[in-house]
């Protein structure tokens, strides 16, 4: 029986390898060139500790979603990685790992975890073999982010109680309701998401955080204190940490759980993978590595030519024109359909427009990244209760 158990796990592994292998983006993006663009990055950075990849900041783009799943997938299969953490809520990853621990882990549950921009058909295989990766205990798969998702199902079930149950009798039961309502956003006429219900929020996981010890590592002191950060921010309030600051402290959470020697791949926006704040209102998380002395890391850059994208249940949108002389133009010159710049060739275009952040503005590219991905043309990814994006 355990026999039989283990060929067909390593079938599996086989069938998800070969299904990422085989993704194809017919009349968008030839096979030729997603291919040398992934050997291109793996070999870039292979021998790092930590790899930051981005993704246009709208997180809606499948031809750069899949590809960065390929080289994630190479990243564990040839490099050694053995983490792999998403720019989401650490709350149903940390669910999810308990669930592995117990032995009753679901896919959907991973699902919940990666949240919807991530959930759509053209990664359907890639979650497959990150589940499999994950049981098998070869991978942690985590997330950096304090913000609970729409698909953030373990936050809402436990974090109202976790919550409540470090505080007075007199506080806990109002705390506990409040916490339900955001999580949920059951908010009507009687309870209404206003001033005085931020104060409430923030006060309370502020009071539930301070029973909590400053050394204490445990994964509920984790929960509780994103949250506070979270509730902070949504009150406007200075103790809140700006999200990237807040990923910063959940990954180093992870790090420092991992074994020694471990190697961690981040799948996150391009804007917080940059090295440098540069023109960006906030410090990114990039930058916040590179300050605390991380010099074993590479950032990777992705952007787009031409093309559409979007997210479910929302409009699929061209993406805005760039001028004729912009980073992701001139990269393409050659008429591939993907380019990999590495830092040198990135070089050459430091002073040019491009969207890597969004918006597009000029700036010295190559300070913020060890490389960066051009694609020609992206496409909206579709979904599973949808053919395609609504036009």
């Amino acid at each position: 029986m355990g026999r039989s158990g283990c060929a067909y796990a390593r079938c599996l592994t086989l069938l998800v390898s070969t299904s990422l292998l085989l993704l194809t983006f017919s009349g968008h993006t030839s096979e030729r060139d997603l291919q040398a663009v992934e050997r291109q990055v793996v070999r870039d950075v292979c021998d790092r500790d930590l790899v930051l990849l981005g993704e246009l900041p709208g997180h809606g783009e499948a031809v750069g979603f899949a590809l960065k799943a390929r080289i994630v997938q190479r990243l564990v299969e040839r490099c050694g990685f053995d983490a792999v953490l998403f720019e989401a809520g650490d709350y149903d990853f940390i669910g999810f790992e308990q669930a592995v621990a117990r032995g009753d882990a679901k896919a959907a549950r991973l699902d919940n975890a990666i949240g919807g921009f991530w959930s759509n058909v053209e990664l359907a295989g890639f979650r497959s073999w990150l589940f499999d990766q994950a049981v098998r205990r070869r991978l942690v798969v985590g997330g950096i982010d304090d913000q609970p998702g729409a698909t953030s199902r373990h936050a809402s079930a436990v974090m109202p109680a976790l919550v409540a149950a470090q505080l007075p009798a007199t506080d806990a039961a109002t705390c506990q309701q409040a916490v339900a309502r955001n999580l949920d956003w059951t908010y009507d006429k009687t309870h209404r998401f206003d001033a005085p219900e931020r104060e409430r929020l923030q006060v309370c996981a502020r009071q539930a955080l301070a029973r909590y010890a400053d050394n204490d590592a445990s994964s509920d002191r984790l929960m509780v204190e994103s949250l506070f950060h979270y509730f902070s921010r949504q009150n406007r309030s200075p103790e809140g940490r700006e999200r990237d600051r807040s990923m910063h402290r959940i990954l180093d959470w992870y790090r420092e759980r991992l074994p020694k020697g471990s190697k961690v791949v981040v799948w996150t926006a391009t804007s917080h993978a940059a090295r440098e704040q540069g023109a960006l209102p906030w410090k990114p998380l990039g930058a916040l590595l590179a300050g605390a002395g991380e010099t074993d890391m590479a950032t990777i850059g992705f952007t787009a030519l031409s093309g559409e994208s979007g997210r479910r249940g929302s409009k699929r949108a061209r993406l805005p024109e760039l001028p004729d002389d912009a980073l992701e133009a001139r990269a393409l010159t050659s008429g591939a359909q993907a380019r990999y710049l590495n830092n040198q060739a990135l070089r050459a275009h430091d002073g040019r427009t491009s969207r890597l952040f969004g918006k597009a503005q000029v700036d010295r590219w190559s300070r913020h990244f060890d490389g960066v991905v051009v694609v020609r043309e992206e496409r909206a990814p579709t979904f599973p209760d949808a053919t395609e994006p609504p036009k």
